[in-house]
């Protein structure tokens, strides 16, 4: 069963571990090796989690109560950071994780929502209603990755 809460601190290592496994071997094939290497050891990844979730408005997805996923919002309705399992990938708890982050959004009356989203992410989002504004390149540690600019605007009661 699958489950929804908000982040408290002691999640930190372990989505530490989410996020590196999501990055490691979800993203296999749609970014190298060097690519995935240089994502897993940005600058904003662990060890400042703690703080960095703690800041935001992070909602977190169990499956038997343990972690496998979770989703960030800002106050500014970006959405910085969804990752879960690989082996949970395509088994809803994303599309779990950002219906929660919808309604999170309407209750805070956030009108637009914005991301950076990776390749894979891309298409989660694109099915989620999200809209491409532009394709971009970033570089981390001398390694250029593609992502994606997107938004999705979003209507009081959007969710219900």
């Amino acid at each position: 069963m699958t489950s929804i809460r908000p982040f408290k601190a002691q999640d930190a290592d372990i989505l530490q571990h989410v996020f590196y496994r999501a990055v490691q071997e979800g993203a296999v094939g749609a970014y190298s090796v060097a690519e995935r290497a240089a994502w897993a050891s940005a600058p904003n990844a662990p060890p400042n989690w703690a703080q960095r979730l703690g800041s935001e408005i992070t909602l977190v997805a169990e499956r038997d109560g343990q972690p496998a996923g979770f989703i960030t919002l800002g106050r500014d309705g970006h959405v910085d950071l969804l990752f879960v399992l690989p082996e949970e990938m395509g088994s809803g708890i994303a599309a779990a994780l950002h219906d929660r982050m919808l309604s999170e959004a309407d209750q805070r009356g956030i009108p637009r929502l914005t991301t950076e989203a990776s390749v894979i992410a891309r298409r989660f989002l694109l099915k989620q209603g999200w809209r491409e504004l532009t394709e971009q390149k970033i570089e981390l540690g001398g390694v250029w990755l593609t992502n994606y600019r997107m938004e999705k605007r979003l209507t009081p009661r959007s969710v219900d």
